[in-house]
């Protein structure tokens, strides 16, 4: 029986998906459907694409935690009683439960 190739490389994708920095990347294992332009992604200030992912770029730590390895808190708030991570933000839409989404 012969492999299509897309599924191939759809396999082949699994191993980098999981070594993506601790994060979740949009699209991963399914070949081709999420794109980005990486170019745009380096304009936007690192604030904003730490609240398009919803962790803090240098530490990898959720925004409003101060380890890489800290729980999400879904239902932290800012002091505005805003959500800290936006309702938006990749890890809230991945993680299995979001509350005060």
């Amino acid at each position: 029986m012969r492999i299509p190739r897309w599924s191939r490389h759809r396999a082949s994708m699994a191993g980098t998906c999981a070594l993506a920095a601790g994060l979740a990347v949009a699209g991963c294992g399914s070949a081709g459907s999420s794109r980005i332009t990486l170019e745009h992604w380096d304009r936007l200030p690192p604030s904003q694409q730490e609240q398009v992912i919803g962790r803090q770029k240098l530490t990898g730590a959720p925004i409003g935690a101060s380890g890489e390895f800290s729980p999400l808190d879904l239902g932290q708030r800012d002091g505005q009683g805003n959500l800290a991570i936006p309702a938006n933000a990749h890890v809230r839409l991945a993680a299995p439960v979001a509350p005060g989404a």
